[in-house]
């Protein structure tokens, strides 16, 4: 079944047990399993602003027939349809690494995305084509058709964190596929963001310095045959200093220690080189770097539990993408780029302090609205539990309290910087995020 789409070239989509994204209509992607969201992504200026500028595309969403009676009594044409797809998927693909990784993650603020998984080449091309596709998108897995540009690319890697934070709206075409609205919530947050991202400037200097121990080591064909599936802007290009090589990466990677005890938000100390050290008593020599709050408040927003959070409950790769990730900041933006930060990896937009507040006061903030919030010293986040009730969680402490609505209100008044992820409204949030099939 086909879906009207006002470009064809960008869909979107997750299966239901393995998410499955892709560009536009129709066929049944084999299940790719979804692996949890190591460390965030980090954020475009104003990207979210361009949502009510740009008209997504379809989104589609592949969901995996397990069974050989279901495949037993698929027609003729079906098989075929599928088979590429499913021959994509069920490869391992590459590391997103090299030139157009160097790229892309320099767009996304330094965002290390080493552990997605790109498949080009003939056949990727072919099961794109398949689907009517420019790319799509499976849990971390990125397939390239023939023509994709770098914001395809973009567009794809917002598919990836959306899919990383739960199912996506959409509607079953009775052929085994999940099809989203052109103008969903989440094919517009990755068209916004997307067209954002390219029409700003290669950060410089942005990719530089990611740490060895968050990189995935290149396998299969050089990253350089996926830079020719892709046509790169010209800007982009010139300049090779904004895609620096992995010997340039190796010559600043940054060493992380950490004490054996520490407090639910940690500072980060340096030496000014690249030796690092987490929590408290730091070696001779080091000098204070910041906090982990701001990127703690975003993961208790899209991962923590009702409880709180401390830092020792990261795992080890979340703890160094963690520190590096303040370590990024301090080097490149302080409040500002944690801002962005917060506003990329949640997908929502800064808001003023004042209206905000009388939005909570006024009981118009809906249930399940993230909120993201704090100074230039410290950070803290809030979600709508309830109508007039606010879950708060502080970092520096671990743990969440709980808030009326002009309790929030005065708690925030002291505070600079706001971003929210507004929750949909009931009727909304029916029609688009609970008809994900099974």
């Amino acid at each position: 079944m086909r879906i009207p789409e006002p470009r064809p070239d960008r869909t979107t989509g997750q299966a239901t047990g393995p998410a499955a994204s892709r560009r536009p209509t129709g066929t049944t992607a084999p299940a790719v399993p979804r692996r949890p969201a190591g460390g965030p992504p980090r954020p475009s200026p104003r990207a979210l602003r361009a949502l009510q500028r740009s008209a997504g595309n379809a989104a589609v969403a592949g969901l995996v027939a397990r069974s050989k009676d279901r495949t037993s009594e698929a027609s003729e044409e079906e098989p075929v349809r599928r088979s590429a797809v499913h021959e994509v998927l069920s490869e391992p693909g590459r590391p997103f690494t090299g030139a157009l990784a160097d790229e892309v993650e320099a767009r996304y603020g330094g965002t290390d995305l080493s552990h997605l998984r790109v498949h080009t080449g003939a056949v990727a091309q072919r099961s794109a084509a398949e689907i009517g596709a420019r790319a799509y998108t499976s849990g971390d897995h990125m397939v390239l058709g023939a023509g994709s540009t770098t914001e395809d690319v973009l567009h794809e890697v917002w598919h990836t964190f959306q899919q990383s934070r739960g199912p996506v709206s959409g509607r079953d075409n009775g052929d085994g596929l999940k099809v989203s609205e052109p103008d969903s919530p989440e094919e517009r947050e990755a068209a916004a963001v997307a067209h954002e991202l390219i029409s700003s400037p290669v950060p410089a200097g942005a990719a530089a310095g990611a740490p060895a121990v968050q990189r995935a080591t290149a396998a299969g064909p050089s990253v350089s045959s996926a830079h020719r599936c892709v046509q790169r802007a010209p800007a982009a290009d010139s300049g090779g200093s904004q895609h620096s090589g992995a010997g340039s990466h190796q010559s600043t990677q940054p060493v992380f220690s950490f004490a054996p005890s520490l407090p639910a938000n940690p500072f980060l100390y340096t030496d000014g080189d690249t030796q690092f050290w987490v929590g408290p008593n730091p070696p001779e020599g080091f000098f204070d770097v910041d906090q982990h709050c701001a990127y703690m408040a975003t993961h208790w927003l899209l991962h923590g539990t009702p409880t709180g959070l401390r830092y020792e409950d990261f795992d080890d790769a979340t703890r160094r993408d963690a520190s590096d990730t303040v370590r990024r900041w301090a080097a490149s933006g302080g409040l500002e780029a944690q801002e962005q930060y917060a506003r990329t990896r949640l997908g929502g937009a800064t808001v003023d302090g004042t209206r905000l507040a009388g939005q909570a006061t006024s009981g118009k903030l809906p249930p399940g609205t993230l909120i993201w919030f704090g100074t230039s010293r410290h950070a803290e986040a809030a979600v709508v539990a309830a109508a007039g009730q606010f879950l708060m969680y502080d970092p520096n402490t671990g743990r969440t309290t709980t808030r009326d609505a002009d309790g929030f209100a005065a708690y925030i008044a002291s505070r600079n910087a706001f971003v929210v992820r507004y929750a949909p409204e009931a009727e909304h949030d029916a029609s688009c995020k609970c008809c994900v099939i099974m």
